[in-house]
């Protein structure tokens, strides 16, 4: 190849990879980026205000009572858990499954009501933190207290939530009366206290979709800014 082709061909490379920097890949990333914005986007159209928290006032796990407050400021899951080792069982693993994979996140927490407990079995409700190795009393609450107050707590508060087939409504209709002794439903609260979504903890990808609406509620972390080493030294 004469040195007059070898410049055109250096020429034309220098072109294609200059095409390649200032349009294909930067084309390329804007498309990857909006699709990630139109899947957040969609995401956070799942989530709607079915109303606030009920106020209460309940013993942890530690004797000391926890109120409403607990909720304030913080993206929460709710679970209320029952002495039925099997569903118990479903609802726990999913819980420490969440309460490990946000465990740094300052901005989320766990609640975790005893429902229908007797009073000879709130050694072994308790028991449950230790268990599920979700230990941090600020992080995760156990609430104890009389039944029909938790019960009161659920029904009134929390509700049942059923499926609404009608198209363009709400992913679910409430429900005051409990079906069973059981309470399946995990319930998402953001930070204003508000409830805003519901999942059943037997549907596999129910509970996928619980940890994206997790994530993206949790408000982003200030990031402290940098000081140049001159800066610190004054």
């Amino acid at each position: 190849m004469t040195e007059p082709q070898n410049r055109n061909s250096n020429k034309i490379i220098r072109g294609l990879g200059l095409l390649l920097f200032l349009v294909v890949l930067p084309g390329g990333s804007w498309y990857y980026l909006q699709k990630g914005l139109d899947y957040q986007k969609e995401l956070r159209s799942e989530l709607t205000e079915y109303g606030e928290v009920p106020s209460f006032q309940l013993a942890d796990t530690a004797g000391k009572l926890r109120d409403s407050s607990i909720f304030s400021g913080k993206v929460a899951v709710v679970g209320f858990v029952t002495p039925d080792e099997s569903e118990q069982a479903k609802q726990m693993e999913v819980l420490a499954k969440l309460y490990d994979q946000f465990d740094k996140k300052d901005q989320s927490r766990i609640v975790v009501y005893g429902l229908n407990w007797p009073q000879d079995k709130n050694d072994s409700f308790r028991a449950l933190r230790k268990k599920y190795k979700m230990e941090n009393p600020e992080k995760c609450f156990f609430l104890t207290g009389e039944n029909s107050n938790i019960q009161n707590i659920l029904n009134q508060g929390f509700k049942w939530p059923s499926k609404n087939t009608e198209k363009d409504e709400k992913l679910f209709s409430l429900s005051e009366k409990p079906k069973n002794g059981n309470y399946p439903y995990l319930v998402l609260v953001n930070k204003d206290r508000e409830i805003i979504n519901y999942y059943d903890s037997r549907d596999e990808d129910r509970v996928k979709t619980m940890v994206e609406h997790v994530a993206i509620s949790i408000p982003l972390e200030k990031r402290k800014k940098p000081k140049l080493k001159r800066e610190q030294e004054k």
